[in-house]
């Protein structure tokens, strides 16, 4: 799908925080809150549901290991780079 913005998203592997077969994980760019990451199927889906069982066990372990990364992690240089991206 050449016009979904997670496949373009996906390219980038700069952005990528965590990746598995069938997941990957990227800083939210307008973030609630710092270190929210957005956990995201790398098949096209409509709706969480849909995951399959091996994809909710990669979900799960990304939550957790993005949790523990942000516990280690310049989140004020990450969305420094952001908004320089944005400019």
């Amino acid at each position: 799908m050449d016009k979904c913005f997670f496949c373009k998203v996906k390219k980038n592997k700069d952005l990528i925080v965590w990746e598995s077969d069938s997941l990957f994980a990227i800083y939210d760019m307008n973030p609630v809150s710092p270190g929210h990451a957005l956990v995201i199927p790398k098949r096209h889906i409509v709706n969480l549901t849909e995951l399959n069982e091996t994809e909710w066990i990669n979900y799960k372990l990304a939550i957790s290991e993005i949790i523990s990364s942000n516990r280690n992690t310049d989140l004020k240089k990450i969305y420094n780079s952001f908004i320089k991206l944005n400019r």
